[in-house]
């Protein structure tokens, strides 16, 4: 028993082992996840944090704006606020906010990036659509960038930006109604309405037509919208911003002059819709929660054993499926009924009926056994075992006529009705079995 304890107890400590071995493993740094956030906190190719020191080093007032956009609505419009590819969903109502504060004089940059699924799904439609604009893949033409802004093309020759996205004017895509005309008489009906006309999102009534400031062969890749007493600005993708192409060529120039504004000096950068607080922690405790699971050792050692937990649990489950049918009632034992007859006899004094039953049965059993027709007679019967060579057979008969003989009298006392049910009950066991 000691022996095979400690068998157990090394191979659990052996388990142990090997758990936490593989959640070091795949816990560490070396081997994380690469961060895909074009947040200005993160340092890889995708991350914006060169772009948040160059503005710094510019001269340029930089923030992070961590705030919810409902409480943006309100804050000061003598700002940009640059929504960069946003790793997390932009609901309509917080379009809406930012929007109607951009309207009061504020200026908004948004910044499209391709989508990575499942890892990254980014979508600034509900920022882009109410300025008439929206994104649309690139045909590959060429990477030949123009800057047709005045300003901003001054000292900016060398531009390496190969977009995978361009921008679309949406309200250049709707045909108008078309009147057909009707007979002589008959009202004139318009024709039916263009499906993609139907559920396209309508612009803002705010929104003026847009102004391209940079483009390639492929189409407008930034653009620019009067939104009320503000502006939008749109930029097609997000390889421009990135911390792996920030500083090529004259990239770095462009995008200084397309963030800063003289009339809006301060730059914000939306943190909020990248999953961060003020502190710049994940935003929530659920995410704080499930990101130390995934990307910690001791998170990853526990996922392990809940898997492992999972298996042997899915394995020693009660496997579901049709209804077992009723199960029938016990049937009691045929001692029972013999007791419960014999008291039942017993208290009506019916011995008669119980040397007719007890011969009866005895003439059913054997006469099966010896081969005689069910049918005979009990006298027919009773001489055919007289005749019968078969070793206990003349007893038998002798058990059958005393037990028949008895019946036929008005009353039998308990004495002499208990030994003639011994006798015939020892002859037919002879009879059945050779006296064993």
């Amino acid at each position: 028993m000691r022996t095979r304890s400690s068998v157990e107890g090394l191979l659990a400590l052996l388990l142990a082992l090997a758990v936490l071995a593989t959640a070091v493993v795949f816990g560490s740094s070396k081997n994380r996840d690469a961060d895909l956030r074009a947040t200005s906190w993160n340092d890889e190719r995708r991350g914006a944090h060169a772009l948040y020191l160059l503005l710094e080093d510019c001269g340029v007032p930089v923030a992070r704006e961590t705030a919810p956009p409902a409480s943006i609505a309100d804050s000061p419009t003598a700002r940009t606020i640059v929504v960069l590819a946003p790793s997390w969903a932009v609901s309509k109502a917080e379009a809406r906010s930012l929007l109607d504060w951009a309207a009061k004089g504020g200026r908004l940059v948004v910044v499209d990036a391709p989508s990575t699924p499942p890892a990254q799904m980014i979508d600034v439609d509900p920022l882009l659509h109410p300025a008439g604009l929206e994104t649309k893949n690139a045909s590959g033409k060429g990477d030949d960038v123009k800057v047709l802004d005045g300003e901003w093309a001054a000292d900016v020759a060398d531009v390496h930006w190969s977009p995978r996205l361009v921008l679309h004017d949406r309200n250049a895509a709707v045909a108008p109604v078309v009147v057909t005309p009707a007979p002589p008489g008959a009202p004139a009906t318009p024709s039916a309405p263009n499906p993609a006309e139907s559920t396209a999102t309508p612009t803002d009534e705010r929104a003026s037509p847009p102004e391209t400031l940079v483009e390639s062969a492929d189409g407008p890749l930034v653009a620019r919208v009067r939104f009320g007493a503000g502006e939008v600005v749109a930029i097609a993708d997000a390889q421009l911003l990135a911390n792996e192409t920030l500083g090529r060529g004259d990239n770095a120039l462009l995008v200084v002059r397309i963030l800063s504004d003289p009339a809006r000096s301060a730059v914000a950068f939306d943190e909020f819709h990248h999953g961060y607080t003020a502190t710049g922690v994940r935003a929530g405790f659920v995410e704080r929660l499930a990101g130390m699971v995934v990307h910690t050792w001791v998170g990853r050692a526990f996922l392990l054993v809940a898997l492992a937990g999972l298996v042997f649990a899915g394995g020693a489950a009660v496997r579901l499926g049709a209804p077992l049918p009723e199960a029938a009632p016990p049937r009691r034992a045929l001692r029972e009924h013999a007791d419960a007859l014999g008291r039942l006899l017993e208290g009506a004094h019916a011995s008669r009926e119980v040397l007719e039953i007890l011969g009866s049965g005895a003439g059913r059993v054997c006469g099966a056994r010896a081969g005689f027709a069910p049918g005979l007679s009990p006298a027919e019967f009773r001489n055919r075992l007289d005749r019968s060579l078969a070793p206990g057979a003349r007893e038998l008969a002798a058990a059958l006529a005393d037990a028949e003989a008895s019946s036929l009298k008005p009353s039998v006392k308990d004495v002499e009705l208990a030994r003639i049910a011994a006798n015939l009950a020892a002859a037919k066991r002879r009879f059945l079995h050779g006296g064993v």
